[in-house]
């Protein structure tokens, strides 16, 4: 997978930012590294794109883009066209 675009579409989002509230991501064995402020979503987000992105070969990857949809079909699909396209 040479010179990949990578769009990681991660959905609930709005899901995601109740759980943050009441439950801290450390407290997940899986996720004890994270160090970020208890209760913080956007930390939360960028916490689980730098992690996933970490797993990727940093040879391999030419563009990189995340996606935190919302439950709004419409929109989300604009900001997922409008993304691909800067892929290709």
């Amino acid at each position: 997978m040479k010179n990949a675009c990578i769009i990681l579409f991660l959905n609930k989002s709005d899901l995601f930012k109740q759980k943050v509230a009441s439950v801290p991501i450390n407290s997940v064995p899986a996720f004890a590294d994270y160090d970020g402020p208890p209760g913080d979503y956007q930390a939360g987000v960028d916490y689980f794109a730098a992690k996933f992105k970490g797993r990727m070969s940093s040879k391999r990857l030419v563009s990189w883009i995340s996606i935190f949809p919302i439950a709004k079909p419409n929109a989300f699909l604009k900001i997922s066209f409008v993304s691909i396209s800067v892929c290709f």
